[in-house]
């Protein structure tokens, strides 16, 4: 058997997990009509994508799968179809459906409504086809959301207090775009963020991959990545996103995404040895 077969075999096996045994070491329908006309496409997403990618045992299986998730999420056209193999893949490793609405939330505030309501639909497809029912009465908002919000981002900065006025990227904006920043401390932190129904570190793993996975939110995904080093998120499987963005999002935005996140890796160096 020579290196390509054993890689593409190597595949087939991660594959079959992936998908609880259903096509048996074979491929999917889709693949195998695709194959005819695409072979080296569909062997590269059997020997690469899934074999050497998913394979790798750096990140759980349903943290890179909400990677993926949030990713694609993020990225709007196109990845639907492959959100919904993500998104039952997940469910597979033992996601539940309230985490998964949990990113359809998340993608509110990583790539707008449009994009989180065409997300919306296809998960509620995986979900339905599961059998899972609908999701049950929303807790009633509570407290100020502003207060709220204030409060998360110093959890996560692991600082006393915020001081809008001198946030990196807030601060600078406040005179000139006040709702925008009131926005996002009142919706984006006191409202999304605060939701108990995903781990707070799984949440930072997904926001990293979809503002990584978006190509141009460079100051987002690094104010993430070290929030999540902050929750104890380690960084090999914060590297590990950089590995899932070169299947969702293409080599360059991974190339890109990693070196914004080696910034940060260097600066948590130096406070460290400050």
């Amino acid at each position: 058997m020579n290196r390509r077969s054993q890689r593409f075999q190597h595949g087939l096996d991660v594959y079959d997990a992936m998908t609880a045994d259903k096509f048996e070491n074979r491929f999917s329908p889709g693949l195998a009509e695709l194959e005819r006309d695409f072979p080296f496409l569909v062997d590269a997403a059997l020997s690469y994508a899934i074999g050497e990618v998913w394979g790798r045992s750096e990140i759980d299986d349903k943290a890179r799968e909400f990677a993926m998730i949030a990713a694609l999420g993020a990225l709007g056209a196109g990845g639907y179809v492959q959100l919904r193999q993500h998104a039952a893949y997940a469910l597979t490793f033992g996601a539940n459906a309230d985490e998964l609405r949990e990113l359809v939330y998340l993608t509110t505030v990583s790539a707008g409504f449009p994009r989180a309501l065409n997300m919306a639909a296809e998960i509620k497809a995986v979900l339905d086809e599961a059998s899972i029912g609908p999701a049950g009465p929303e807790p009633d908002g509570g407290g100020d959301r502003h207060a709220l919000g204030l409060a998360r981002m110093a959890m996560l900065g692991r600082v006393a207090e915020i001081d809008v006025a001198a946030h990196p990227v807030l601060g600078p904006l406040s005179k000139d775009f006040p709702f925008l920043v009131a926005a996002v401390v009142d919706y984006s932190m006191g409202e999304v963020w605060t939701r108990g129904a995903l781990d707070p570190a799984l949440r930072q793993i997904a926001a990293v991959a979809a503002f990584g996975a978006l190509g141009d939110a460079w100051p987002q995904m690094r104010l993430h990545v070290g929030h999540a080093l902050r929750l104890g998120v380690l960084r090999e499987t914060l590297k590990e996103v950089i590995n899932i963005l070169t299947v969702a999002a293409g080599f360059p935005v991974a190339l890109n995404a990693a070196a914004e996140m080696r910034k940060v890796f260097e600066d948590f160096d130096k406070e460290s040895t400050a």
